[in-house]
């Protein structure tokens, strides 16, 4: 008996799911196995699938109604993960392919936890954008013709420490962008962050240093924007408003909270005529995608003791001379342990992954070399 989901809603998660890795096969990014393991986490299997779903469709997946990427084997609690059938393209799929023979090849024949997998893949910088194509310059952005573009300096922002000019082009969604650039108290360029729209709708985000060249993370001493990842948070699949600004005119601005509203309604009544799994206009839905990262990053003792393969008694041993935390936006989740703490206590080999999803950190993995 196998499981087939359409679409999701539900409560939220209450499995692990892990990728098994085989070091004699061929990477198949069309049948990649994956073991479930239930846990006693208080969410639900149903919300675990939508955050799965949701987390692929941010690095691009078109995801298509009737072609169920993700299967479940009730008797064996054995799952397969299609990537060709969450219709990703070629170029997307050549860099998930390159990911998953790093993986196989660090801790095979051992397995991966998909929520490790798709921090690795969406939430380490150098993956995300080799994944959604992100050029590498600045300069190889599609732009239109820079008369064209619309300009609003913001003197204060919730975002940005100085100042900051929005540099931007509405049409259709899929011809429009916005880019943010920060300015010192010079008036100097020092970073760009830009946002456009991937062909499932998703927005994309890229951060570019003021040399033009990709970087995994906006500069901390001068903006708040953190990753990419930060901004999916952030913006929530659409065009934000300003939430704490001010312009050099009042008319200015409000035209431009004007054209949002206009274009975030044109982009969901477009999102309304898609045959897609991710339900758009469930806008919460998108929440599953961040438990699913955070539960992972900071642990349960349940989830932990499920992912060594040990009781929870054995788990609270060694892990009782260290101190919890909790997360501050989801106190709900409870007492959990940070992810490096955890992965240091394991006896099996795991794949590195990034220190945080959301800001700027020391360690990024780049198993592609696409930011070199």
């Amino acid at each position: 008996m196998t499981w087939r989901f359409w679409s999701i809603s539900g409560t939220l998660f209450s499995f692990i799911v892990i990728i098994t890795s085989i070091s004699s096969r061929v990477v198949d990014t069309s049948s990649y196995p994956v073991k479930l393991y239930q846990v006693d986490s208080g969410f639900s299997k149903l919300n675990y699938h939508t955050g799965i779903i949701w987390t692929l469709s941010y690095l691009g997946a078109m995801l298509p109604a009737d072609e169920p990427c993700i299967i479940y084997n009730h008797d064996s609690s054995i799952a397969t993960i299609d990537f060709r059938a969450a219709g990703f393209n070629d170029s997307a799929l050549a860099a998930i392919a390159a990911i998953l023979d790093s993986v196989d090849h660090t801790i095979a024949p051992d397995t991966i936890d998909i929520a490790r997998l798709l921090v690795l893949l969406a939430y380490s910088s150098p993956h995300y954008y080799a994944i959604t194509g992100a050029p590498k310059k600045f300069s190889h952005l599609k732009r239109v013709p820079i008369e064209m573009e619309k300009k609003l300096l913001l003197l204060k922002s919730s975002i940005a420490k100085g100042k900051r000019k929005l540099h931007y082009y509405i049409n259709k969604w899929n011809d429009s962008y916005f880019i943010a650039e920060e300015l010192d108290d010079s008036a100097q360029t020092m970073e760009f962050e830009v946002m456009d729209f991937l062909p499932n709708t998703q927005p994309r985000f890229m951060i570019y240093n003021k040399q033009g060249l990709l970087v995994s993370a906006a500069n901390s001493a001068i903006t708040s924007a953190g990753k990419p990842g930060k901004c999916m948070w952030c913006h929530e699949s659409k065009a934000q408003p300003l939430f704490e600004t001010s312009t050099l005119t009042d008319v200015a601005q409000q035209h431009f909270l004007n054209e949002i509203v206009k274009f975030n309604k044109d982009l969901y009544g477009y999102r309304r005529s898609l045959n897609t799994q991710v339900a758009f206009d469930q806008l919460q839905a998108h929440t599953n995608s961040e438990l699913l990262y955070i539960s992972f990053m900071q642990s349960s003792l349940q989830r932990i003791a499920g992912e060594w393969e040990v009781s929870k008694e054995t788990a609270q041993e060694r892990l009782a001379p260290f101190n919890s935390t909790y997360d501050e936006e989801f106190k709900w989740l409870g007492k959990a342990f940070e992810r490096e703490l955890i992965d240091s206590l394991c006896k099996r080999r795991t794949v590195r992954i990034t220190q945080n999803v959301r800001e700027q950190n020391t360690f990024e993995p780049d198993y592609l070399n696409y930011m070199h």
